[in-house]
């Protein structure tokens, strides 16, 4: 349902000549086909965001792109490029002010982290999503985080 509105979101968005929802839409779609695993999709969607962001030199938008490309990298389990992203995402997100995708950002980047059994880097991630969504008053990933924190302390991921 929601990758056929996105869909006729971008037609709308070319009939009128909108090259920034066109590509916000863009990321949408590549996170809604992330959640179905069809990689090849999402990149194509990725690539488009990101030509789109480029030349309107936006840089939320291609920290968008950044944080997509970090997600996407995680799930294929290549850390390091995930890592990459994920580092220049929360960059442009902290230089642009945009708290609540930084927080986001580190909550993603903490996965890779517990993907890869790595417990300690997975709590500072999250302590540090913790910390920056409290800040600004944005609860909507403060109960898993806490979640995932008690289990880190457990060690009942790995």
């Amino acid at each position: 349902q929601a990758i056929y509105f996105f869909k006729e979101s971008i037609k709308i968005s070319e009939k009128i000549g909108d090259i920034y929802n066109k590509g916000i839409n863009y990321i949408h779609l590549g996170e809604e086909y992330l959640r179905k695993d069809k990689f090849k999709v999402v990149k194509y969607y990725i690539s488009n965001a990101e030509k789109i962001f480029k030349e309107l030199e936006d840089k939320l938008g291609l920290a968008d792109v950044f944080k997509l490309k970090g997600i996407l990298s995680k799930k294929l389990k290549d850390w390091e490029s995930s890592d990459k992203y994920f580092k220049q995402s929360i960059k442009i997100y902290s230089q642009q002010g945009d708290r609540i995708n930084e927080g986001e950002t580190y909550y993603e980047w903490s996965d890779m982290f517990i993907f890869k059994k790595d417990v300690d880097s997975a709590k500072r991630k999250l302590i540090k999503s913790k910390k920056i969504l409290e800040s600004i008053g944005a609860r909507k990933h403060l109960g898993e985080i806490e979640e995932k924190l008690e289990k880190l302390k457990d060690a009942k991921y790995g």
